[in-house]
Order: C-alpha cells, then sequence, then structure tokens
C-alpha cells in the first residue's frame, strides 16, 4: 500500500513538546508482517524515557508507542495466523522500529495476539505492554503461587491494576501499597488488604498482616528506596521483582539475611503471553482499568499527565483513541470478578480552602442546568476533606469528562466551567472508579 497517514512524531529529546503531529508515509508490509488500523494505544512510562532521551541511540525523529489494538488490513505474502478484518492486540518490538502513535502500524506476525472479544479497542490497548509484563514478573520470574502472598506497589497504578487482578487470578493474597482515597478502588480490583503509604511504613504493617513472616514476592513499579527497603517486608527466600530503573546505587545488604532472589524485568514480547492474558480477560478474571483517554491529537497532554503521576488522582492507564471510535462497545462473557473490577468514569473536582459555601452556592446555580441527557449525577454526597481545609467532590458529568480528556466543551458548559472554576484548587480531573 502507498499512501500517508497521521502520527505523532517525536522530532527531538525533551519535553512533551518534542512531539509533533504530521503525514507520514504508510509502511510496506513484509512476507512475516501483517499491517493494523490503529483504533487506540496507550500510554506507558517508557515512552516518556524515550522522550527524554533516557535511550539517546534511539534515531530521530521517531514515533514511539508501544501499545496497539486495531484491526488488520493487509496480510504479508506468507502470513496465515490472521485474516483481514480480524481484531487484534499487541506490543511493537520495543526499539525496533516505529512505534504505535500513528494511525497504521506494521509489525512482525509472531508478536500480535487476537484481541480479547469482550474489551473495546481503548480497554486492549492498555493491556498490552502492562498485562505482558505483570505475566512475565509472576509467571516467568516471580513463579507466583497459588497461596503464596504478593506485595504490589503502587497498586492504582497503571501497572497495579492488572497486577492485583492478574495475581488474584493466579490464587495468590494481595497486599498493595496506595493513597488512602484509593484503597476502596483497589480492594474492588481485589486487593485483600492496602496499607496508605504516605501515613504508614509499609515493612512492619506488611509483616503484622503476615504474622511476622514476611510475603513472598515483592512488586515494584515505584522505584526510590523500594529495593532497598523491600527485604524487610520479605519471607525467607523470597523474590523482589522490579520495573523501574535503578538511578543510584542500592544497599541490597538486608536481602541476605532472607535469602532474597532480585528480578529485573524489561519485558520481551511474544504473543504467548497475549494469549494468557487473553484467557484470563474473557473468563471475567482481569480487566483493564482506563483513567483517561485523549485523541491522537493530545498525546503530549497525555504525556504531561502521565508525569504528574497521582497528583491529579489518576488511576489505571491513560489510553489514546486514535480512530475517535476506540470506546465502542465489546461483547463477550462478563464473568463475576469483571463485574467486581467494574468501574464508572467520574470528574474530580479540589475545592480551595474556604471557598466551601462559595462554591456551593456556584455548583448549585449549575446543577440546575444539568440533566440526564448532560450524562450528569453527583458521586458523592459528602465531600472529602483534606488536611490543608480543601476538600473533594466528585461528580459524573459526561461533557465535562470529555472536555477534561481533550475535547471540546459546549458552550454552555464552558459558561458553568467559568462560574466553578474560581473556587477550584487545581484543574479538574477524570477518575475511574468501582462502580
Amino acid at each position: 500500500m502507498t499512501g500517508t497517514m497521521k502520527a505523532v512524531v517525536l522530532t527531538r529529546f525533551g519535553g512533551s513538546e518534542a512531539f509533533e503531529e504530521q503525514d507520514v508515509p504508510v509502511p510496506q508490509v513484509g512476507a512475516r508482517q501483517v499491517r493494523v488500523r490503529v483504533h487506540a494505544t496507550a500510554i506507558n512510562p517508557l515512552d516518556v524515557q524515550v522522550r527524554r532521551g533516557d535511550y539517546s541511540d534511539v534515531p530521530l525523529p521517531t514515533i514511539t508507542g508501544h501499545d496497539v489494538s486495531g484491526v488488520v488490513e493487509e496480510l504479508g505474502t506468507a502470513v496465515s495466523e490472521f485474516s483481514v478484518g480480524d481484531e487484534v492486540y499487541y506490543t511493537p518490538r520495543i526499539f525496533g522500529g516505529p512505534g504505535s502513535y500513528a494511525e497504521q502500524h506494521v509489525t512482525d506476525v509472531e508478536l500480535v495476539g487476537r484481541k480479547p472479544s469482550n474489551l473495546t479497542h481503548l480497554e486492549a490497548a492498555s493491556l498490552t505492554l502492562v498485562g505482558g509484563t505483570v505475566w512475565e514478573s509472576f509467571v516467568t520470574r516471580a513463579h507466583l503461587t497459588v497461596g503464596e502472598t504478593v506485595l504490589i506497589h503502587g497498586g492504582a497504578g497503571g501497572v497495579g491494576t492488572i497486577a492485583i487482578q492478574v495475581a488474584k487470578a493466579i490464587g495468590a493474597r494481595v497486599i498493595t501499597t496506595a493513597r488512602k482515597k484509593n484503597h476502596a478502588f483497589v480492594h474492588a480490583l481485589g486487593a485483600d488488604h492496602a496499607i496508605d503509604y504516605t501515613t504508614a511504613d509499609y515493612a512492619p504493617e506488611v509483616k503484622a498482616l503476615t504474622g511476622g513472616r514476611g510475603v513472598d514476592v515483592v512488586f515494584d513499579t515505584v522505584g526510590g528506596d523500594t529495593l532497598t527497603r523491600s527485604p524487610l517486608a520479605l519471607a525467607p527466600l523470597g523474590r523482589v521483582v522490579s520495573l523501574v530503573d535503578i538511578a543510584q546505587p542500592q544497599n541490597l545488604l538486608e536481602a541476605w539475611e532472607v535469602n532474597a532472589a532480585y528480578h529485573f524485568v524489561f519485558t520481551r514480547q511474544n504473543r504467548g503471553k497475549l494469549d494468557a492474558l487473553t484467557d484470563l480477560v474473557e473468563r471475567g478474571l482481569v480487566r483493564p482499568v482506563i483513567g483517561a483517554v485523549f485523541p491522537l491529537a493530545g498525546i503530549a497532554q497525555a504525556h504531561d499527565l502521565l508525569q504528574a503521576g497521582s497528583t491529579p488522582g489518576l488511576r489505571g492507564k491513560i489510553a489514546i483513541d486514535v480512530s475517535g471510535s476506540a470506546s465502542g462497545s465489546a461483547s463477550g462473557p462478563a464473568g463475576a470478578v469483571q463485574q467486581r473490577a467494574e468501574v464508572r468514569e467520574v470528574v474530580s473536582l479540589r475545592v480551595r480552602p474556604g471557598s466551601g459555601p462559595a462554591f456551593e452556592a456556584a455548583f448549585d446555580r449549575v446543577q440546575t442546568h444539568l440533566t440526564d441527557a448532560d450524562g450528569y449525577r453527583r458521586h458523592h454526597l459528602a465531600p472529602a476533606l483534606h488536611e490543608d481545609g480543601s476538600y473533594l467532590l466528585e461528580v459524573q458529568w459526561r461533557d465535562l469528562a470529555a472536555h477534561v480528556q481533550g475535547f471540546e466543551l459546549s458552550p454552555a458548559h464552558e459558561s458553568f466551567m467559568r462560574e466553578l472554576t474560581p473556587h477550584l484548587a487545581e484543574p479538574p480531573s477524570v477518575l475511574h472508579v468501582p462502580a
């Protein structure tokens, strides 16, 4: 095929402003390759690292991105595993060519898996790299088994939300770290215990929860001093699996005392892991959690949101709707765990300290103009008060949620936001919470 496609190109290393939307040639298809119409992709910490220049040998300009969910449009001459029109998902070969921030992508057929029938393209794209990494970490490296206990750092994040569900599907007991406001959320995903890392030292908390024994596996998604302190929460002969680059030397003396094994994972792509994940998803044991959605033109804003981390209340993955229709319905069975992990999109509004009465008065005026047609519903009748005097109010408001995620707001709703904005401590954010 000849022609051009829209792509978001990394023109230089640096901040999110280094991305440019361009028309680029559609790649040619080799004998054992497929060309896929990309419906959705997602944002990963690896994408941010590439953009910053952490991997300075990446040639520029380049198209990055490491998740694809889409539809096969062309087959190589030696491809028999798929047909044109098949829905597929996969992680492109890392550092092996153009990535997924584009309307079309060409990849080796050995990397491609059939998309789970009960996921949308947005959900499937949010699973490929993260899910493959979690599978390799728990199954291939740590050999996590039924009845063991795992500590998952960062349970509300893009990796943690999948790690909790996969660990429970394996049959493990799950302890996770998360901010207090996310405890109900991680419990809904299957976590047995949650520790607020902002107010408690996780190591003694873990020891107390395990009767002094410690956990069999520590899964590190956050970095910092986790490698050094993990042995304090680890059982004898325990295993530590880390996804995080070691920024500086770590003192692992405590690890000797428990005969700990350390594994550092930079995941390898293959169809086998995707097929295993598809099985879990279609059995209702795993369901991706999407924290925010942006259009292809919003890649820069998506990177900024990921780097802000938990500051705006992000839970789960940031997905990119490349086709503009990737959130369409999916078919297939919905198991009990999938129902438990079902999430609902809400807009989080943090009100300035001391602005409560003025905000509530303005909000009451706005509410009189909102109807079911706006997808509006107040999610929490009682706001959550914070130590600094601010408080969070969560509402279901479909049009505002779309606006926060990069789409235009109607003129009427723009006037509503002008009335509310002076009373907010930070811009609104979109969360996905248990239904």
